[in-house]
């Protein structure tokens, strides 16, 4: 029972690292289900304690805990690259040390 307009989770994953998004609150519950289901299928365990998100949009004002996980405010960061509620504020922070190890590297020749 495929329903596009309900559950709808969006999932990216590279070694064990996972990135959950999630437009709508029955999708909480449809993930919290299949991380159950993972879990008793491969006796793996969500680490709770490291997981965190991020309240983006119109529930950036949210201050429930749905998943039991850490949510942040501002930022989170994934694989690496700062996400946050600004798209600027992300580009800023993501490319601003590459630009300046790039200036550096310049200023040697």
């Amino acid at each position: 029972q495929n329903d596009p307009d309900r559950d709808s989770v969006k999932l990216m994953a590279y070694a064990d690292d996972m990135t959950i998004f999630i437009s709508d609150d029955p999708s909480f519950t449809a993930l919290n289900e299949e991380l159950e289901l993972y879990e008793k299928a491969t006796g793996a365990k969500l680490n709770r304690l490291k997981s965190v998100g991020l309240w983006l949009g119109q529930w950036d004002s949210r201050t429930d805990n749905p998943l039991s996980i850490q949510w942040q405010t501002s930022e989170v960061k994934i694989l690496g690259l700062c996400f946050s509620r600004s798209y600027y504020e992300s580009l800023v922070k993501n490319w601003s040390v590459v630009v300046s190890k790039l200036r550096m590297n310049l200023q040697k020749w």
